[in-house]
């Protein structure tokens, strides 16, 4: 009675079905090229952190090297292209007050100071 239940034409499909199962099954559970492959993604990512860690903390030494060369009457460049000659700089404040016209006068935040201009380096380029 069973017999007559199962037909010869559904028993294929419950193998191929049971095979790919197994298979999928197998692929899971992982093997060497996983775990180098996990070992290598990893070691990207250090290094990723690791570079980028690295230019920050450049990007924040040159900034902090140039900020210390902005003493009064050094010629700058604000981050938004403003050429001008410090006048005054208040550390506690974070504004810092430029000339950027004879009897003209800004105050800008200290953090968009972001060039010294080197004078000696464009009388040399003009000439």
């Amino acid at each position: 009675m069973l017999s007559a239940l199962i037909t010869p034409e559904l028993t294929p499909q419950v193998v191929a079905q049971t095979g790919t199962s197994l298979s999928a099954a197998e692929q899971t559970t992982g093997g060497p090229g996983q775990v180098l492959f996990l070992g290598v993604m990893l070691a990207l990512l250090v290094a990723m952190f690791w570079f980028t860690s690295r230019n920050r903390r450049k990007q924040q030494q040159k900034l902090q090297d140039q900020q210390s060369r902005m003493v009064p009457g050094t010629q700058v460049m604000t981050s938004y292209g403003l050429y001008g000659r410090v006048v005054s700089i208040d550390k506690d404040a974070v504004k810092a007050v430029l000339e950027i016209a004879p009897n003209t006068q800004v105050t800008v935040h200290l953090q968009t100071l972001s060039t010294v201009v080197d004078e000696s380096a464009g009388a040399a380029g003009e000439s």
